[in-house]
């Protein structure tokens, strides 16, 4: 029984007419597989035009079904998290099943969110964390490429801002106040070419770029079992880091400073 489906890349799983049927079936199928005995109907958790998240209760917990739209500048969150899970199982969320063409999951539950109403201090933590995850993801950089991770070099910064304004959908969007001569952004561009240049200079390697990392996407994980093999990967920290679409390999993850005026 097989259903990868064919997708086209301008709809969307859950825009196409046998959704959320498919998911359904997937679901059940995948499931039973793995000897999961499932309890009621599959629920919706969230849509919005990113993805959506469906719950399945079965006897072993909860099941979270997800799908990820299909995006340019977007990895493959099915096969990157499965990656993840593979390589950092104490970071991240159990993939139980996955379907990298239609960019499909299944994962286990695994936490409570890391609410804001904690002590600051306390965010030292998760950040802390993912740190050491960073620094021990730049040893698996092609494994994430081959998984679906994209690629950011921070090189290709100024040809992709140059693009970006020359791009009359996007320049039409933003405040008229601004200054999008073609002198100004000339020098906007070289600026930055002179910082891409600085910052290169320290051959910072590219590592495991999270690009969204707040608090719904940090779970608290203590009930997770402390003494597993991770191999060269840092010891368990007590979090699960939700890195999805978003994510990227790149030298840092910064805001680059642009200025118009």
């Amino acid at each position: 029984m097989n259903f990868n489906g064919t997708l086209s890349p301008k709809i969307q799983s859950w825009q196409q007419p046998n959704w959320p049927q498919n998911a359904k079936h997937w679901t059940e199928f995948e499931l039973n597989k793995k000897h999961f005995r499932l309890i009621g109907e599959q629920q919706q958790v969230k849509g919005w035009t990113l993805g959506y998240v469906l719950r399945q209760t079965t006897y072993s917990g909860d099941v979270f079904f997800k799908a990820t739209a299909f995006l340019p500048l977007f990895s493959n969150e099915a096969s990157l998290c499965a990656k993840l899970y593979e390589l950092f199982p104490q970071y991240s969320a159990e993939v139980i099943a996955f379907d990298a063409s239609q960019q499909w999951m299944l994962t286990a539950s695994f936490g409570e969110a890391f609410v804001d109403t904690v002590p600051l201090s306390d965010w030292a933590e998760p950040f802390a964390a993912f740190a050491k995850l960073q620094i021990t993801s730049v040893k698996h950089i092609t494994e994430l490429e081959s998984a679906g991770c994209i690629r950011r070099d921070i090189t290709n910064l100024p040809k992709q801002l140059r693009n970006i304004f020359q791009n009359e959908a996007i320049t039409s969007r933003l405040p008229k106040e601004l200054n999008l001569s073609a002198d100004k952004l000339n020098h906007v561009i070289e600026r930055l070419i002179s910082a891409v240049a600085a910052l290169s200079a320290f051959k910072i390697p590219n590592t495991l770029v999270h690009s969204d990392l707040h608090i719904e996407n940090i779970a608290a994980a203590k009930s997770r079992p402390q003494k597993l093999n991770y191999g060269d990967a840092p010891k368990d920290e007590g979090f699960v880091f939700l890195i999805g679409a978003m994510a990227a390999l790149a030298t840092l993850s910064l805001t680059v400073p642009i200025y118009l005026e």
